[in-house]
């Protein structure tokens, strides 16, 4: 068994507890426990620690939900080498962003167990994974993209872009937040502008951890940019905002068009 402590500088960090056999490198969760902060941050991690610590039967109760029922029968599937239907779980918990679950799903893929081998669903869902805070998934982005051409590597991103793209505009907040993490992450070269613009919508949506993301890209933009980029910020955030669909609008291809502006 091994704990981790996610997201936690987050409003609503999580402990995770999973289950990983020796040379395995699935993560097999056994159970989450979503936090809700009530205080300050640090007395709500020493708290809830303690109380994860005393009473942990009690938390498991408390805490098995669909998904964890879910998670829990594909990490049996995997025990039983039932990789296929540990497959079909997986993926409906990875299409409903639980990225641990993407993780498993992209080991799979790769691996060609209960699935012919597939690297570039398996890439699809590793940078999904990363962008959800997994950090074993870098290493497995590595290894697939020294074995993906480059066309078939930009298929892909524009695969996750569009994952991501269309629950952030839907209001999820936690798309929000990647869109600015995949432009500094998974295109070749870190698209600062358009991170910037998502981490001005994040933060505008008081999403934890976004503002300091903001500042920090800020610093790669132009200053002549800064103004262009902010206004078009303001206007998906007041889209987003009031629920309607952001491409009806072509604010992210304004944007596209200033950045290519001398």
């Amino acid at each position: 068994m091994s704990i981790e402590f996610q997201k936690p500088d987050s409003d609503r960090p999580r402990i995770v507890v999973y289950e990983k056999k020796d040379g395995s490198k699935f993560k097999l969760r056994v159970l989450y426990l979503q936090l809700v902060m009530m205080a300050g941050r640090w007395m709500s991690k020493l708290l809830i620690s303690f109380i994860f610590i005393i009473n942990f039967n009690l938390l498991f109760a408390i805490d098995t939900n669909e998904s964890d029922i879910k998670f829990k029968l594909a990490s049996e599937a995997v025990k039983n080498r039932e990789y296929t239907r540990a497959i079909e779980i997986f993926e409906e918990l990875s299409f409903d962003a639980e990225h641990d679950a993407q993780y498993n799903l992209a080991l799979l893929k790769k691996t060609g167990k209960g699935y012919p081998q597939d690297y570039k669903d398996s890439l699809k869902w590793a940078w999904l994974a990363l962008l959800g805070d997994i950090p074993q998934a870098n290493d497995l982005v590595g290894e697939l993209k020294k074995t993906l051409p480059d066309n078939t590597q930009n298929q892909v991103r524009e695969q996750v872009l569009k994952f991501l793209k269309s629950r952030a505009e839907s209001g999820n907040y936690n798309a929000i937040k990647q869109m600015g993490e995949y432009y500094l992450t998974v295109p070749k070269e870190p698209d600062y502008k358009l991170s910037y613009l998502w981490f001005l919508i994040a933060s505008a949506f008081q999403i934890e951890g976004s503002i300091d993301k903001r500042d920090n890209v800020e610093k790669q933009i132009e200053p002549k940019d800064i103004v262009a980029v902010q206004l078009n910020a303001k206007k998906i955030f007041g889209v987003i905002k009031h629920g309607k669909n952001v491409n009806d609008n072509n604010q992210v291809n304004k944007l596209e068009e200033i950045k290519n502006e001398d």
